[in-house]
């Protein structure tokens, strides 16, 4: 997907779709992932990277993540 956006509006965008998700994400420190989320991620809708990266990341470690609830 061809996105119009600066890499700050990719990443505002795609922490507010994850605060959408999971309410209860904690935005202290979890721009540095956004940013990285951006590297890895930055050809797809900063909405769809959010959906994809919590359907895609581990759930049996805590903090697998990278973002501190």
């Amino acid at each position: 997907m061809v996105h119009h956006l600066t890499e700050a509006q990719w990443v505002d965008r795609f922490l507010h779709r994850l605060g959408e998700l999971m309410p209860s994400i904690h935005p202290a420190g979890t721009s540095d992932r956004a940013y990285q989320a951006y590297v890895d991620a930055g050809d797809l809708g900063p909405e769809e990277a959010a959906e994809a990266f919590l359907r895609d990341r581990p759930r049996d470690e805590p903090g697998a993540s990278g973002f501190e609830t």
